[in-house]
């Protein structure tokens, strides 16, 4: 196990760190869990059992442990990414998703810079690019340790942020998935070509 140690920058920093490192390893899977214990390891095997089938796989929590503020926030991005973007996706920013190395690698390279939730934007290009994203019920607990980073006055402005970004990027998005389409070709990735051409 590998430790990264940074300035605390939020969530959405801490996750594009782990997943440019990630990026410079030699795997051909990435796992991406947050490290609040809510989710069990043993879900893992579902995601993985599926990897052949699509290059992300997403879980979603089945029923989820969170304050009702919290809850009320992904109904609302669900049905805002909806809107936006006609994708149907349950749990966009669930922290629980298995990601093909170079797949994964074509979405940071769309990625707009700085945003505040960028799994949610990863799921939504993942999901326009596949056409159907593979959605796994994952088992989601309460939380035991730590404390929850964003609450009150804090959730409802990254809300905000986060949604104002939404609508910004849904101008880009079909110059993004080209990209990615024209960034996947060049791969040397026979098999995922194959499969999600």
């Amino acid at each position: 196990m590998e430790l990264i140690n940074q300035t605390n920058g939020g969530h959405g920093s801490a996750l594009l760190t782990g997943y440019h490192h990630a990026l410079t390893l030699d795997s051909e899977y990435i796992f991406q869990v947050d490290s609040d214990d809510q989710f069990l390891p043993s879900d893992f095997s579902k995601l993985w059992k599926m990897r052949e089938a699509a290059p992300f796989i997403l879980g979603i929590r089945a029923k989820r442990h969170d304050p009702l503020s919290r809850i009320f926030i992904t109904k609302f991005l669900k049905s805002s990414l909806r809107f936006l973007f006609g994708t149907k996706i349950s749990d966009a920013n669930i922290p629980y998703r298995l990601i093909q190395r170079d797949f994964l690698s074509s979405i940071i390279h769309c990625l707009p810079p700085g945003i505040f939730a960028p799994n949610v934007f990863i799921s939504v290009l993942a999901s326009k690019y596949l056409g159907n994203l593979p959605q796994v019920p994952v088992t989601h607990i309460e939380r035991s340790t730590g404390q929850v980073s964003l609450i009150r006055l804090g959730l409802i402005k990254a809300c905000i942020r986060s949604f104002v970004e939404l609508i910004k990027f849904s101008t880009l998005l079909d110059y993004k998935v080209s990209r990615m389409k024209l960034e996947l070709n060049q791969t040397n990735n026979d098999e995922l070509k194959r499969l999600h051409a």
